[in-house]
């Protein structure tokens, strides 16, 4: 009678759409949730033994993961310090939000490889513009690889192995492709776009998403798949 009774109110619920739609959703992020913590216990990798291979290929330009590892650390550090606002007991919390059909770590892995690919397109545009790093630049360039060298953490160390000579070039495109893009925004015409410059510029922007599309974009996926953010240079914490 007891299991008859249970059936009948299970029935009574699914009937209506309000709950239905909810355990629909609850159903869809539990399993959502599952497949991510399984893939990532399937294809966890050793992050720093693969420093060397290559992770995307702009053009003819060949970027490694180390050199990727720059935009991962970037975008770990900006992360992780809303994390510990939204739950300083426990900053995986905030990593595992799924928002926009997608967590938070997706999202910040997503933008770490949208941002080197930009820097890499604008480097190659400067490069064929003739834009290059003058005297002050170069100086710009020494002081904040020394100034990030001597702020790595352990942990970051440890993850990038990162020192002033191979985290110099990245740096250097980073900043050449800064400076390409402010030049565009002084001097380029937009008229035909309806967003502003700085906008249309950046990641998503008209004229970059024009630009993009121009460039060949290849992506190590066999790699790139197995990597996942929220642990890679900082510390996770949950007390």
């Amino acid at each position: 009678m007891r299991i008859k009774h249970l059936k009948t109110e299970i029935i009574k619920i699914w009937a209506n759409p309000l709950y239905r739609k909810v355990i629909i959703w609850v159903f869809a992020f539990i399993m959502a949730s599952l497949v991510v913590t399984i893939r990532s216990a399937s294809n966890k990798v050793e992050f720093a033994d693969h420093l060397g291979e290559v992770i995307v290929t702009v053009d003819d330009e060949e970027i490694s993961l180390q050199e990727l590892s720059y935009y991962i650390m970037i975008c770990e550090a900006k992360i992780n310090a809303v994390a510990e606002v939204y739950d300083e007991t426990d900053t995986m919390a905030f990593w595992n939000i799924y928002t926009n059909q997608t967590f938070i770590r997706t999202q910040a892995k997503e933008a770490a490889m949208n941002t080197c690919i930009r820097d890499c397109i604008y480097s190659h545009e400067a490069e064929q513009a003739g834009v290059s790093l003058d005297e002050t630049d170069n100086e710009e360039v020494e002081e904040y690889v020394a100034d990030c060298i001597e702020g790595l953490s352990y942990k970051q160390r440890k993850a990038t192995l990162f020192d002033e000579e191979t985290l110099t070039p990245v740096i250097e495109r980073v900043h050449l492709a800064r400076k390409y893009a402010n030049i565009l925004i002084k001097e380029g015409d937009f008229s035909e776009y309806n967003d502003e410059p700085n906008a249309s510029v950046d990641i998503g922007g008209q004229y970059y998403t024009e630009l993009y599309e121009a460039h060949d974009i290849s992506i190590n996926d066999t790699l790139w798949k197995k990597i996942s953010l929220g642990n890679i240079t900082i510390e996770k914490v949950k007390v």
